[in-house]
């Protein structure tokens, strides 16, 4: 769904499944510490994957009519970063508001 650097990745993810696993990651210092968040549902079986996007049953910022139909390109989100979502700028862009 995602693929690049480590610093693209971890520091400027783009697909909303990656901005998802990093808002799961557990800190360290206790001041920042807002509970652990979580991906509601669960991953699909190979031999079960949704047409479209595979993440679409779980995305917060999925458009019916289009994840759930077109399966995504990867596109570049920078030099050597790509991913494979329909609308990766959003989920940059409300990256901090999807996950809290």
């Amino acid at each position: 769904m995602e693929e690049g650097s480590l610093e693209d990745v971890f520091y400027s993810a783009a697909h909303p499944y990656t901005v998802g696993l990093m808002k799961s990651l557990p800190t360290l210092d206790i001041r920042e510490f807002k509970g652990l968040v979580t991906i509601p549902g669960s991953m699909p079986t190979l031999g079960n994957v949704p047409p479209g996007c595979p993440f679409h049953p779980r995305c917060p910022i999925m458009q019916v009519g289009i994840c759930d139909k077109e399966k995504p390109e990867l596109k570049a989100a920078g030099p050597d970063h790509r991913v494979a979502c329909h609308f990766y700028s959003k989920a940059r862009e409300l990256g901090a508001k999807i996950y809290g």
